[in-house]
Parts: C-alpha cells; structure tokens; sequence
C-alpha cells in the first residue's frame, strides 16, 4: 500500500492481512449502511481509501461498488442521484488519478 502521509512523495506502508482485517472490522462497526446501498468509488486501488476503507469493507458485506477509473466531477454528481450510494470515497489528488 503506498500513502502520502501529509506531505512528500507517495511511500510503501506495510500492512499485515491482520490491520486490514481489523480496519474493515472497526469500520463498519462505526458506519450504518442500507443493505441496498451502493458504494461509489472514485480513489485508484493503491490509494488506501481506494481499496481497504471503501471497496473491501463494502465487499465483505455483501454489498455494491462502483468503481470510477477517474474523478469526473458531472460522472460523480450522476452516480450519487442514479443510486443508492451514501458513501462515496474520492481521491482529490491529482496524482492520483
């Protein structure tokens, strides 16, 4: 997993299978979803909002994602009124996307 920080160039973090899994636990413990919500994502996989907070934690529920490959303000305004997604993780950045 590569992260930023708060300043400087992207760096590797090393994340056991044990702080992912604890992660998503503790996440969902802490967040309400509909069983027909959908999760809209626009963060690349290696962004660490991307893929462990959203996408795998939204995954072990069962439930929807919506993967976006880029940040397309009108694309994002569309999904959110289309479905039924109150969760949305977005990568501001412009490294990355």
């Amino acid at each position: 997993m590569y992260t930023s920080g708060h300043h400087g160039p992207a760096q590797g973090a090393m994340l056991t299978h044990g702080n992912i899994a604890w992660n998503n636990v503790n996440f969902l413990h802490t967040t309400a979803f509909g069983s027909d919500e959908v999760a809209l994502v626009v963060a690349p996989l290696f962004h660490i909002g991307g893929l462990n907070v959203t996408t795998l934690s939204v995954n072990a529920e069962g439930r929807r994602d919506l993967l976006h490959r880029t940040f397309d303000p009108g694309a994002v305004l569309e999904a959110l009124s289309s479905t039924a997604s109150r969760t949305c993780s977005v990568c501001r950045r412009s490294t990355c996307s």
